[in-house]
């Protein structure tokens, strides 16, 4: 019986998707194993969920960076309301993580089959959980804690991140109990 490891390269099927979260191109492939080995030994086998975890990390803080040159441009060059332009720099970078998480971070799951927007969908419900927390803390770290907007957001995604990690993960990417549908 191979481990997972091992059956990451031994892919018979081109539709078939490699268990780990991210195959590196092959010229990076055993260092990548040997890591991957090291990582499932101090994890018991887990290195794929903690790579799936470590990529989630990267690119939430990409997308947590766009959020907060939003609020800042927002906050800058416009007048709108304090509570608008927030909204409209958390969905701008929903949006962007979504594409990088999809992209990079879930790809290897079985919710991934779904069609793109049904995975936008599905990205948006637990990530609307995590807009209103990101939302209140914010709110209450802005006008109770007298932060200044961009600090007020930084604390709010840093305690709203692995709520979001865990509902994407258990929810959003789940394998289908249907026969899966082609991706677009």
């Amino acid at each position: 019986m191979l481990s997972k490891l091992e059956r990451v390269y031994d892919v018979d099927d081109a539709t078939e998707q490699p268990p780990l979260a991210n195959v590196p191109p092959p010229r990076y492939q055993a260092c990548y194993t040997w890591l991957c080995s090291q990582l499932d030994g101090y994890t018991r086998g887990h290195a794929d969920e903690v790579l799936r975890l470590a990529s989630f990390l990267i690119m939430g803080g990409l997308a947590a960076l766009v959020n907060l040159a939003g609020v800042w441009v927002f906050s800058r060059y416009t007048n709108l309301p304090y509570d608008l332009y927030i909204v409209l720099a958390t969905e701008i970078s929903l949006l962007c993580n979504f594409a990088l998480n999809d992209r990079f971070t879930f790809h290897a799951l079985a919710g991934s089959q779904r069609r793109w927007w049904v995975r936008c969908a599905r990205f948006h419900g637990p990530s609307g959980v995590g807009f209103v927390l990101t939302l209140l803390i914010a709110y209450a770290a802005y006008h109770a804690a007298h932060l200044s907007p961009v600090s007020a957001q930084a604390v709010a995604i840093l305690i709203v991140t692995l709520v979001n990690f865990s509902m994407h993960r258990l929810w959003t990417y789940r394998g289908s109990s249907q026969a899966p549908q082609p991706a677009n």
